[in-house]
């Protein structure tokens, strides 16, 4: 056997092992109580300057804001050319602009003459046409000052890792987590500062900053990340009952958890000389079952306690029991009577036959 190849293969397997668990521990997941982004305090701007005749595009703004929260928009065609050129232009439907301009010239538009036009100010949107007889300079300015973003769901993405293993206690029981939240700008503006503020999860014991401020420049399909690290309330005993015989002569002890949210990887220890001590008589961790939710689990233990891991727990109570068979103690085996009567009878028998075989020699 090639002890060098088996050597390296095991260090391999080793080594993946221990990456794949490290990695495990750091991943973020989608699917907890985690913050929440309640909307998005803006500044963006927009700005384009071609040279052409013909021109159709969208422009989406940031967040669900709509036309209403624009401060600045502006359309200007400028006729650089020797000779006056018809141009036709209408944003949303709106015909702002169906005039000749003269060489030289510049028409410009702004919202007030969008809005004067009877344009739709609910529009989360702008989609303009452009139509001139030849070439001309197009420009377009776009900006929002504090645009307050309330639709969130394609810009706002929030997953959570766990610091600490929720722990099952008797009272009180608490664990860290951190939430990592990552802000796209799926639009045509080009964010310049963003306020994000949060709400923190009913439970959450501590919290961190309630706002993040972005300074730096988001532009389209950019994304920035941003994480807070607070405490959550864990689960907890929320009620216990007595242990009971059952028609099978074993022990049962029913009780009931209570949990804040979904959790898939819990962790309950079990001291046998703490709080338990009075509620496991005659325990026996031998025939131990322990069963949560009707799940049984399998558990480790030593001489002072049991510990179950990667505990499944829903939102809200978990019915769980625990079931073992009583330990019996044997009792010392039993030692025969002895008649005291009949003991002093035989020592006084040899006494006297000491004392005449005395006699007799004299």
């Amino acid at each position: 056997m090639n002890w060098k190849a088996l050597a390296f293969a095991v260090a391999v397997i080793t080594t993946l092992a221990f990456s794949s668990i490290n990695t495990s521990a750091d991943t973020y997941v989608s699917g907890r109580e985690t913050v929440n982004v309640d909307y998005i305090i803006f500044d963006a701007g927009y700005t384009r300057t071609v040279y052409l005749s013909t021109e159709e595009r969208n422009i989406t703004l940031f967040g669900g804001v709509d036309i209403t929260q624009i401060d600045t928009m502006t359309f200007s065609v400028n006729n650089n050319g020797s000779s006056g050129v018809d141009v036709v232009l209408t944003v949303n439907g709106i015909e702002l602009i169906n005039q000749t301009i003269n060489a030289s010239d510049t028409v410009t538009k702004s919202k007030t003459d969008y809005v004067s036009a009877g344009g739709d100010t609910s529009l989360t949107y702008i989609h303009y046409v452009l139509n001139a007889g030849t070439d001309v300079v197009f420009s377009i300015t776009l900006s929002i000052d504090d645009g307050n973003a309330t639709s969130l769901s394609d810009v706002i993405t929030v997953k959570e890792k766990l610091k600490t293993i929720p722990h099952i206690e008797f009272e009180n029981s608490y664990f860290s987590v951190e939430d990592r939240i990552a802000l796209k700008n799926p639009s045509n503006l080009t964010l310049t500062t963003a306020t994000m503020y949060l709400t923190y999860p009913s439970h959450a014991s501590s919290k961190d900053d309630e706002n993040i401020i972005i300074s730096e420049e988001l532009s389209q399909n950019e994304t920035i990340i941003s994480y807070v690290t607070y405490q959550k309330k864990g689960p907890y005993i929320y009620s216990v009952g007595e242990a009971e015989k059952n028609q099978y002569g074993d022990y049962e002890l029913s009780l009931r958890i209570k949990s804040y949210e979904n959790e898939t990887n819990a962790t309950w220890t079990i001291n046998y000389n703490s709080e338990w001590a009075t509620l496991l008589p005659n325990f026996n961790k031998n025939t131990l079952k322990i069963e949560i939710e009707d799940e049984e689990y399998e558990f480790t233990s030593d001489a002072t306690k049991i510990t179950i891991n990667g505990i499944n727990l829903k939102d809200g109570i978990n019915v769980a029991k625990l079931t073992w068979t009583p330990q019996t103690i044997t009792p010392p085996a039993e030692i025969p009577s002895v008649d005291t009567t009949l003991i002093i009878t035989v020592i006084v028998i040899i006494v006297l036959i000491a004392l005449v075989f005395l006699i007799i020699r004299k």
